[in-house]
């Protein structure tokens, strides 16, 4: 039964990750806070059902970094979709962080099982 979880996620993940990423591209183009808070909701979504979701966040926070610095976009939109985006997805991948941190004692962003241990700590003072 262990081994069928993550067959059973592919496709929950990539129906999620597809629509993410179409969302993501919407608020990249409209640059209004809802289609931030859509896009980061789905990305969440996905995040949750496999790590990898986050990849769509990643991309979407560097197209959207790019467009402003290249002055595509206003700081107004900027701000608009970053916050639309960083709050849906913060909203819903917290509660998971948080309990991987309780788990593991350290900060992670999943249960997988890492080929290269990397940790985050906060440095100690």
């Amino acid at each position: 039964m262990a081994s069928s979880s993550p067959v059973c996620s592919y496709p929950i993940h990539l129906a999620l990750f597809l629509l993410s990423a179409l969302l993501g591209w919407r608020a990249l183009v409209k640059g209004r806070f809802v289609h931030g808070l859509d896009a980061g909701t789905l990305c969440g979504l996905a995040y949750l059902a496999r790590p990898e979701g986050l990849a769509v966040g990643l991309v979407v926070v560097l197209w959207l970094v790019v467009d402003l610095l290249s002055e595509r976009i206003s700081w107004g939109r900027f701000v608009a979709v970053g916050a639309g985006f960083a709050s849906a997805l913060l909203l819903l991948s917290t509660p998971y962080l948080v309990g991987m941190k309780q788990l593991q004692g350290s900060w992670v962003l999943s249960h997988k099982k890492r080929v290269i241990p990397v940790e985050w700590r906060l440095p100690l003072r």
